[in-house]
């Protein structure tokens, strides 16, 4: 039952990220910079954090050793870049977005964060 929730959860934020990748939002993206980073670039970072924290409830919840671990992480990073890449591609193709490899590079980094803040809490806490 736990996992069907995971699921769940993974639906509505693919369809969150289709939404506000793909839609033509107009002038709402956010402006300005926060520490001198663009808050478009926080956006991305923000929005594929919760991937790999999805994904591993969906598929990979498991405690064990790192031969268990460390595949299913590799596997979820992998799928996290892809999602990060297509949504940036396809944005070329949409009236109103644009393709740009900077809002890649933030995805990217907030995919690898994720992954790893997984696999450090995996591999460290015991009895998680």
């Amino acid at each position: 039952m736990r996992k069907w929730i995971w699921r769940i959860l993974m639906l509505l934020y693919l369809g969150a990220v289709a939404l506000l990748c793909f839609a033509n939002l107009g002038s709402t993206a956010p402006q300005g910079d926060i520490f001198g980073i663009p808050a478009d670039k926080i956006a991305h970072f923000s929005l594929f954090l919760p991937f790999p924290i999805l994904a591993w409830g969906c598929f990979g919840a498991d405690n064990g050793n790192i031969l268990r671990i460390l595949p299913r992480i590799a596997l979820i990073f992998i799928a996290g870049i892809l999602l990060g890449f297509f949504t940036e591609y396809i944005q070329g193709y949409l009236p109103g977005r644009c393709r740009e490899m900077l809002d890649f590079l933030a995805d990217y980094c907030g995919i690898t964060a994720s992954c790893l803040g997984i696999t450090i809490i995996k591999l460290c806490v015991p009895g998680d």
